[in-house]
């Protein structure tokens, strides 16, 4: 048996991260000589990355309870991963990082002789029919009116000055950057209107 067959599934992935993990390696050499999407060259990386798959490992053990090698692990779950994530997190940033992570453990594995040349990628990329295009698409959520008035409610023996500056941003629909500028000259109580000046 083989130590990438050994341990937990978040374990072998992460060893499997390391086959490619260089701390310090020059990123320049790496992508004169198209290495760039190869290898992980920062420390803060692999630690984002090793995070990435333990979390990847976790929801295959709870929909895929019987997979507990990595070479087991298939392309149909971290799609169904990425679309879970896509389901309850509220910016793309986050999911195109997990998206790199995984696509990363698969050259992981590729090189690591854990997966064949010519198996299907872990996680193709959009123009295959994977996911893509998360970090341009962030979906805020806005507060109901009963959220923003119990937040109004709370905060109004705290801090009135920010609990007025919350009511001008409700009703007006101004963003934080907007608002931390207004001055008092800036609102026209008679006619009901704003002016955006920002310093």
């Amino acid at each position: 048996m083989s130590n990438n067959s050994q341990g937990s599934l978040g374990y072998q992935m992460m060893k499997a991260l390391q086959g490619i993990f260089r701390p310090g390696a020059s990123r320049h050499k790496a992508k004169r000589y198209h290495r760039d999407t190869e290898l992980i060259t920062g420390i803060n990386t692999m630690r984002c990355m090793s995070a990435d798959v333990y979390q990847f490992a976790r929801f295959v053990r709870s929909n895929w309870p019987e997979v507990k090698q990595l070479p087991e692990v298939r392309q149909e779950m971290a799609i169904a991963y990425i679309e879970e994530l896509g389901d309850r997190e509220r910016s793309g940033g986050r999911i195109a990082r997990v998206c790199a992570s995984l696509r990363k453990l698969d050259i992981a594995c590729r090189k690591a002789g854990i997966l064949p040349p010519d198996a299907p990628p872990l996680l193709p990329h959009m123009d295959e029919g994977g996911p893509g295009g998360f970090h341009s698409k962030p979906r805020p959520i806005p507060y109901t009116e009963e959220e923003a008035q119990a937040i109004i409610d709370q905060l109004t023996l705290l801090d009135p000055v920010v609990v007025r500056l919350l009511t001008i941003m409700w009703a007006s629909g101004l963003r934080i950057s907007e608002a931390v500028y207004l001055q008092a000259q800036d609102i026209d109580l008679v006619n009901g209107t704003i002016s955006l000046k920002r310093a």
